[in-house]
């Protein structure tokens, strides 16, 4: 049975946070090997994994879930060839994206030029 209340875990606000804090101080207080899926229904992976994190970061804000987005996009067009595509754009306005791309030679692909590939930017 899981150390932590199913009242306590409904009435809190992150319930993940609280059952990773438990999951922490139940392996730090009994050893880890002791801590595994019966008690806390998880893998000694994950029991590893977030006593890993707390070990390096003793604070509680290591036992917030990460972002799981990637850190780079390769393949995003760069911040200096978007202002010129948009400034090309706003020269000649009548012009649609393979005519820029042709006419004034830009470094990125058709799609890119294509005004729906500019969100939140004005066209």
């Amino acid at each position: 049975m899981c150390p932590l209340p199913y009242y306590s875990m409904i009435r809190s606000q992150d319930h993940r946070f609280d059952w990773r804090l438990q999951l922490v101080m139940h392996a730090q207080q009994h050893g880890h090997p002791n801590t595994r899926c019966r008690g806390f229904r998880c893998s000694r992976n994950t029991v590893a994994k977030w006593l890993d994190r707390f070990q390096q970061q003793p604070s509680r804000t290591a036992l917030r879930a990460r972002s799981r987005a990637p850190k780079s996009c390769p393949h995003k067009t760069k911040p200096a060839v978007e202002q010129l595509v948009l400034a090309q754009r706003r020269r000649t306005p009548g012009f649609g994206a393979e005519r820029l791309k042709r006419e004034f030679d830009l470094p990125c692909g058709i799609s890119a030029i294509h005004p729906e590939s500019f969100r939140g930017s004005t066209a």
